[in-house]
């Protein structure tokens, strides 16, 4: 089963520190964005460190705003993707990094239009159909599961990882097209992928 921690690191690795607002983008510190996310309780503590000399390296180490944006990425992504409950540590890292970049649902229906089409319809299916919501429940592990039985875990991976990239790829060149800002930052997305 894949673990938090390893995933988590790549994952914030990814996003990196604090960023201060700008015309474009929010305020973010280890990509908690503070217009997505005004409530989460580190918040007050990057404000309080902003009048310090060192500031944003004194936010990005302290310990008490890395716990709470670590709990925050436990708890509204990992939990959310099933993360422990995913049967490969690179498909679990790649769902967290889907989930924060893109969205919770659409990681999800990443992984669900990912096994609809490994289920191998053209023989006897591995497996019924998954009903593309976004939501990763028992059916949509339970059919990754089925999928590793058939191919091995390594072969099932390497086909799950494929996909996910290839429409993560997708998904970032349809923002690029139709926002300038996101065609700006394409470049960025794609070494994410």
């Amino acid at each position: 089963m894949a673990k938090f921690d390893p995933a988590y690191a790549v994952v914030v690795g990814l996003e990196g520190g604090y960023k201060a607002a700008d015309d474009v983008d929010a305020e973010t510190i280890h990509g908690i964005n503070r217009e997505h996310n005004p409530n989460w309780k580190g918040w007050p503590l990057v404000d309080a460190l902003k009048d310090n000399p060192g500031f944003p390296m004194r936010a990005n180490n302290d310990p008490e705003v890395f716990r709470l944006a670590k709990e925050r990425y436990r708890s509204g992504y990992w939990l959310l993707i099933a993360g422990d409950l995913l049967p490969e540590q690179e498909v679990a890292t790649k769902l967290l990094d889907l989930a924060v970049h893109a969205g919770v649902r659409t990681a999800g229906k990443m992984l669900q239009e990912t096994l609809n089409l490994l289920r191998r319809p053209h023989e006897t299916p591995l497996y019924d159909a998954l009903l593309v919501d976004g939501v990763i429940g028992k059916k949509t592990v339970e059919a990754y599961r089925l999928l590793q039985e058939k191919d091995g875990p390594d072969k099932a991976g390497r086909y799950v990882m494929a996909l996910l990239r290839g429409m993560q790829t997708q998904f970032y060149i349809e923002l690029a097209s139709r926002m300038a800002y996101h065609s700006k930052n394409l470049r960025g997305y794609l070494r994410r992928v």
